[in-house]
């Protein structure tokens, strides 16, 4: 305990006075002549007894008032501890009142039934009330007291920093800079808010402290310096960036540091473990979105703040209650790349917080070689109602160019400015052209129907480029032609043709091998070197399904079913379709599965397998039809609807059109691959604002590894000096949880944390009460106060009621004790 006051403690003395006073003017009982002297001396034996007990509590009422005002002046505080009453000792006291009232009520009831006479029952009452009180009071300071003062005693006899009114502050200011402390309210961002508090409890804080200033950038460091005026400036240079590090981190790192400079300090001056020169304290300023927390915890926050109980930790809550906030998230493309009419769907997540608006219009631009915006789609409304809705848009391609860039924004502005838009980009590439192989050109045609329907060769829409050779003039073909080679159900490839694709897919061509047919294959045929290098398994022998049919089902996440992501329908159908036969196969080494049956017995259907610089992949069941129920492999051929949507997903990720990824969030490597036709020794990246940086491609590098692209907005990269060399545009969006304004709970907090082990406060007022009942300790001047009102009215009640009941006669009245016997 502290006193501010320490020379009132003599008016301790004054509480004397009233000891004194009772001694020397104490009432006593008078005299009485009555003739029925039996019952005058029950009433005096009784009436003096309460006037005896009534005596003894004014005497301590007025005692206490004197103490209670000496100890008020002295402006006693106490060290910074869990005064107040846990939930378990409040229910335990409000049992033992509740028990208290219940027997007082029944013995009292007891007494009326036994006593007839008045002036007993009020003794034998007052008696009970005391004896109740007395009890009562016991069971409190035992089962309440005795807890709560052992307790207290622990926390205040905890080691924790010397209680000085001057000590200095080794304090650390760490600012979310993440993007929703943007979020405008009073033309303040929660930044600049943020800020403020900073300033403003910077200059009070003592003399000698010494101050760390950081954010939650990636590179963002924790350093101490004496130069407030410094700190003072780097509070001011605090901005927001689009990918920061979690609280989580930057909390544990502050926590370090306080530690090695406490060490520093105390072998400095060789003080004992026990003692700093310092008050440490850690100021949090964040708008305690959850989006800023790891939640769960991997950093040790509440087993490193439990350790050092020295050190204390602030949360500044500068959010705004009920924010008003619409935003874009999720935005998903279709393709990473497409061909000259063929356009690209654009999927785009709106939400809304519960006190925004429940409409919204999102419109889509493209973006001109000049930057400038043009809209070519019409705008769409969407209602939110529920859960987020998702608003879809086609995006056609007009012309044949290297690489289109766009951008999709909302039509109404909101205090959170930074969601309202997203970017997009997608390449453009040549159709590509697919040879498919088969023993019959019409065993083909299914999936040149599926790649290149008919309506669309006749107008010149197709996507895809086929041709289809028998597997007799394979070799008239010319591979390097094609990006793709389909083998469907060759019966009997010869070496020579095995020879031929093994090189060509090393070399970087794309294989896809359909077993199936209306032929059995000739296993033995299939069964060569060059096949177990190129094949991801070999045949074993075809099987009919015993339970009549399958269905096929994804064994992974691959590019294949990106688009199926998006279509849940589609998804679900195409996993309906019924296959009554497949291959077995004897799997090779570096084969994954990409999708499977849905048996007990997991066969694979579609296998892939990286073979030098290309792919291979195998289908185990056909993509031919016929009618004849006997010979029928499955229904897929038939599947209008969903067959050219599986087929078209394979030509893309065989094509590459899913290698190259053009989107990215904020923060993310981005990789730029480099054809080796068009190799480069240095280039230059133009960033959003037109930011322009150089950078060098190592010797022998085929792609370029770009891992500061953080800015949201598009980028373009181009060699130097020739920029018509290579070129290419990727885009950079904010993480979707920028745009998650919900508040961190009180008990995610303190699963962090640690009950007890934090402030949260609001206001720099907030901020410098809370530090200075951690720095000085809990003053116990207000309590104190409200206790002397509270004694000196019920002093002042006692003494009326006492003096009035006691008063002498007057007149012909009888005195106090004859009148009530």
């Amino acid at each position: 305990m502290t006193l501010l006051n320490l020379s009132l403690l003599f008016g301790l003395g004054l509480a004397a006075i009233p000891i004194v006073l009772h001694l020397m003017m104490r009432a006593r009982p008078k005299r009485l002549e009555f003739p029925a002297l039996r019952l005058l001396q029950q009433r005096y034996t009784v009436n003096a007894w309460r006037l005896r007990l009534r005596h003894i509590v004014l005497l301590l009422l007025r005692t206490v008032v004197f103490v209670a005002a000496v100890l008020a002046l002295v402006r006693p505080s106490l060290p910074a501890a869990r005064y107040g009453l846990l939930l378990r000792e409040w229910l335990v006291l409000g049992g033992v009142i509740v028990c208290c009232v219940v027997v007082y009520r029944f013995l009292s009831r007891r007494v009326a039934r036994k006593e007839t006479a008045e002036f007993l029952q009020r003794g034998r009452r007052s008696r009970l009330r005391f004896m109740t009180v007395l009890a009562g009071s016991a069971a409190v300071l035992l089962l309440v007291g005795v807890p709560w003062g052992l307790r207290v005693r622990g926390e205040m006899t905890s080691p924790v920093s010397e209680v000085v009114e001057d000590i200095p502050v080794a304090g650390v200011f760490i600012f979310d800079t993440s993007v929703s402390m943007t979020y405008l309210h009073d033309n303040l961002t929660r930044l600049q808010r943020a800020q403020e508090i900073a300033a403003e409890h910077l200059e009070i804080l003592p003399r000698g402290s010494r101050v760390a200033v950081t954010g939650t950038g990636p590179s963002d460091e924790v350093v101490f310096q004496a130069d407030l005026a410094g700190a003072r400036s780097r509070i001011e240079a605090q901005t927001t960036q689009p990918r920061v590090e979690k609280l989580n981190r930057m909390i544990r790192l502050a926590i370090e540091a306080q530690v090695n400079d406490r060490k520093m300090v105390q072998a400095e001056l060789g003080t004992s473990e026990s003692r700093d020169f310092f008050s440490r304290e850690i100021y949090v300023f964040t708008d305690l979105s959850v989006s800023g927390w790891q939640i769960p915890d991997d950093s040790g926050l509440h087993d490193l703040l439990l350790e050092h109980k020295w050190l204390h930790v602030y949360l500044i809550d500068v959010r705004v209650p009920n924010p008003v906030n619409l935003a874009l998230s999720r935005l998903r493309l279709s393709d990473e790349a497409t061909v000259v009419g063929r356009s690209v769907e654009l999927a785009v997540t709106v939400s809304a917080t519960a006190a925004a608006v429940k409409s919204a219009t999102v419109e889509v631009y493209y973006l001109d070689r000049d930057g400038s915006e043009t809209r070519t789609i019409a705008p769409e409304i969407v209602t939110i109602a529920g859960s987020p809705p998702t608003v879809r848009f086609s995006v056609p391609v007009p012309e044949e160019e290297e690489f289109y860039s766009g951008l999709v924004r909302l039509g109404s502005s909101d205090p959170l400015a930074a969601d309202d838009v997203r970017y997009f980009s997608f390449g453009v590439r040549p159709r590509p052209s697919i040879l498919l192989i088969a023993d019959r050109e019409n065993e083909a045609k299914f999936l040149q129907w599926a790649l290149q329907p008919k309506s669309a060769e006749i107008t010149g829409t197709a996507h895809y480029r086929c041709r289809v050779v028998p597997i007799s003039r394979f070799h008239q073909a010319g591979l390097s032609e094609f990006d793709v080679v389909c083998l469907l159900n060759c019966r009997e490839p010869n070496d020579s043709v095995w020879a031929s694709l093994r090189m060509w897919v090393e070399a970087g061509g794309s294989l896809l091998t359909v077993w199936g047919g209306p032929r059995p294959l000739n296993v033995g045929r299939w069964h060569t070197a060059d096949t177990r290098s190129l094949l991801p398994g070999l045949p074993i022998r075809q099987i009919p399904f015993r339970t009549g049919s399958q269905a096929l089902r994804f064994e992974a996440d691959h590019p294949v079913f990106r688009s199926y992501e998006d279509d849940s329908s589609a998804k679900t159908e195409l996993l309906a379709i019924p296959v009554y036969r497949c291959w077995t196969l004897d799997k090779l080494e570096g084969a994954t599965d990409v999708m499977s049956y849905t048996g007990k017995i997991r066969r694979p259907a579609l296998l892939e397998r990286s073979v030098g610089s290309g792919k291979s992949m195998l289908f185990t069941t056909a993509m031919y039809y016929t009618p004849d129920d006997a010979e029928k492999w499955n229904d897929l051929p038939v599947s209008w609807a969903f067959f050219p949507m599986l087929a078209d997903q394979l030509m893309q990720y065989l094509t590459g059109g899913s290698d190259q990824r053009r989107n990215f969030v904020s923060g993310t490597p981005v990789e730029i691959h480099i054809p080796s036709s068009r190799k480069f020794a240095e280039y230059r990246l133009q960033r959003p604002g037109l930011r322009q940086t150089a950078g060098k491609v190592e010797m022998g590098e085929c792609s370029v590894l770009i891992s500061d692209a953080r800015d949201p907005g598009h980028y373009l990269l181009r060699s130097f000096p020739d920029a018509n060399l290579f070129g290419s545009h990727f885009a950079v969006n904010l993480d979707d949880a920028e745009s998650d304004l919900t508040e961190i709970t009180d008990e995610q907090l303190a699963e962090l944390l640690g009950e007890e082990r934090y402030s949260t406060v609001t206001t720099s007022v907030q901020l410098r009460s809370a530090t200075e009942r951690v720095r000085l300790g809990v003053e116990v001047f207000p309590v104190l106060i409200g206790l002397l009102i509270v004694l000196f009215c019920a002093e002042h009640l006692m003494a009326n009621y006492f003096y009035d009941r006691s008063a002498e006669p007057t007149g012909s009245r009888m005195s106090p004790i004859a009148d009530r016997a």
